[in-house]
């Protein structure tokens, strides 16, 4: 009994070790490296022998190894077991949401040691193995992560190809892009290793607002159902006292109609850090599910109904419809001069500006004004919009003469 579990676990390892040698490398971390292994790498009759050693596949799927390409991600030991147990914690989670972003199947955690060749293989992509390694074999996303998708789109903003795009590494559109948007690089000069961090944190904030300004000035936009989908999923982990601890666009995997949040490497239970917020990822998102466009006419309506809500409360105000007659009587007499003070006095506050617009937008309206006066009324309003005046009150004036509330 005993040598057959052996020889059961030796066929796993060797399929293993086959299959990393096989694959492809996708990518590193500071903790692992990640190899996509072919459809093919694993035969079908492996899969009672992964299971009979622990691995759990997707149940609704009953998908054979033979199906799907997988991920498999070799950590020095001790860290995969850590995220493999966070994952599949998420995965159960968020398997019970259809509005959640998901996670991949996480299907098995191996720890296997290493002989000399495949140790060699393997630390010549950065890892620091010395006798055993940990595995963790999941599903395959077949999509972009987020990141890629961005840069990709700055990158043809700029003229390149798609398929050209399409054969670049990831590392090499990152270069581009951060050369085309001038991102800023920590000086890494601090002797303290805190200082440091702030500053390379300070850093990537900094490019982000960079990145995400330059993507909402030409007219990137993402689907608002996903980063619904992606705060869904945050809220649900984090009722059930779990946090994914590094979100970023690189942890966000896109595959047609479907979202996933991967990397759980510094995901933690209970309380997390208080510097670490995985929302602060989602609200810089929402800002890019709109475009300038639709963001300017959402503010003209939020604006128009506040202007609506206070005029109604000044038509009911005995004093304001006092002061309105007195400044129609003088317009209709040709002496614009009372109008063009009530400017000067409510142009000290932004309120006053907007009692000073609703005025306007009355006399302009009222059948007792001649065209001549009306005129007059128009030309100062013109002469404010290009004059010197504050700043919040050019803006208020501007934004209300675009959105045609004076008409």
């Amino acid at each position: 009994m005993q040598s057959l579990k052996a020889e059961i676990s030796e066929k796993v390892d060797t399929a293993i070790e086959h299959a990393i040698v096989e694959g492809k490398f996708i990518g590193s971390g500071k903790d692992a490296v990640v190899f996509k292994v072919a459809d093919e790498t694993f035969s079908p009759e492996m899969l009672p022998i992964l299971v009979e050693e622990g691995f759990k596949f997707n149940t609704e799927r009953q998908e054979s190894l033979s199906a799907a390409a997988k991920i498999l991600k070799i950590y020095e030991p001790g860290l995969g077991k850590r995220e493999y147990e966070m994952q599949r914690e998420a995965f159960q989670i968020l398997s019970q949401s259809e509005k959640a972003a998901q996670v991949p199947t996480p299907i098995g955690l191996r720890d296997q040691e290493l002989d000399e060749k495949n140790k060699v293989f393997l630390n010549g992509f950065g890892t620091h193995l010395k006798g055993n390694m940990e595995v963790i074999v999941m599903d395959y996303v077949d999509g972009k992560d987020l990141a890629t998708i961005m840069y990709e789109f700055v990158l043809e903003a700029k003229g390149y190809d798609k398929e050209a795009l399409e054969k670049m590494e990831f590392e090499d559109k990152a270069n581009l892009v951060a050369k085309y948007l001038s991102f800023s690089i920590p000086s890494g000069k601090d002797r303290d290793e805190n200082a440091r961090a702030f500053e390379l944190a300070a850093t990537m904030n900094d490019n982000s607002r960079k990145l995400m300004k330059y993507l909402k000035q030409k007219g990137f936009k993402l689907d608002k159902i996903v980063v619904d989908k992606i705060e869904n999923a945050l809220k649900i982990l984090s009722r059930h006292g779990l946090h994914h601890n590094d979100m970023h666009e690189r942890n966000i995997m896109i595959e047609g109609d479907k979202v996933f949040i991967i990397d759980f490497g510094r995901a933690v239970k209970g309380e997390t850090d208080e510097n670490t917020d995985d929302f602060a990822a989602v609200r810089r998102w929402k800002e890019l599910t709109t475009t300038p466009e639709e963001d300017e006419k959402s503010m003209h309506i939020e604006m128009i109904s506040e202007l609506n809500q206070k005029e109604n409360m000044l038509l009911k105000n005995p004093k304001w419809l006092e002061k309105y007659a007195k400044i129609k009587q003088a317009i209709a007499d040709g002496n614009t001069l009372r109008y063009a003070n009530e400017f000067v006095m409510a142009q000290s506050s932004e309120s006053g500006v907007e009692d000073f617009l609703i005025l306007t937008k009355n006399l302009l309206h009222d059948s007792m004004i001649n065209t001549n006066a009306r005129e007059s009324v128009q030309n100062f309003l013109h002469s404010l919009h290009s004059g010197k005046i504050p700043v919040y009150a050019k803006n208020k004036i501007s934004n209300v003469m675009h959105s045609g509330w004076l008409q």
